[in-house]
């Protein structure tokens, strides 16, 4: 007996879709991705922060993790990608998270990023289907730190 998985939030699909459109995952073609997600209203004054992390396993052990600031002008979702990394888990503790791509920031930016993990690994986990991560963004603006200026 096949169990439905519950749909993704939009503003995961959101971004998400924003992730494949600044080409910081994989074409939607891929192998399909899972996706986790945490909202830190906190660390950065001022600001909301997504942290989003892709897999490409059921056992998340490998993966993107993104740091993504959001807005709303309006009812228009602005997402502004600030930061991005590739990891490893060898283990179920914060110092078995290992950075292929260590994160803009050092340490201290590494701290957040395996607490976010951490964190994000005990909540629900959503396949995005590719025709919704190659959708049109629509409303939504997108921005990244790899943008040229």
């Amino acid at each position: 007996m096949a169990i439905a998985q519950e749909q993704a939030p939009p503003l995961l699909v959101h971004a998400a879709a924003c992730l494949t459109a600044k080409k910081q995952l994989p074409s939607p073609g891929a192998a399909a991705l899972s996706f986790g997600y945490r909202i830190d209203a906190t660390s950065y004054p001022g600001h909301k922060t997504l942290y989003v992390v892709a897999t490409a396993g059921s056992s998340h052990s490998t993966g993107k993790a993104f740091s993504i600031f959001f807005t709303e002008k309006g009812r228009h979702p602005i997402l502004d990608i600030q930061n991005g990394t590739s990891f490893l888990r060898s283990g179920a503790g914060a110092g078995d998270i290992h950075f292929v791509e260590p994160p803009f920031g050092g340490e201290a930016t590494e701290g957040s990023f395996a607490a976010a993990i951490q964190q994000i690994e005990g909540q629900p986990w959503f396949t995005i289907p590719a025709a919704d991560l190659a959708a049109p963004l629509g409303q939504i603006r997108c921005e990244s730190y790899t943008d040229e200026p």
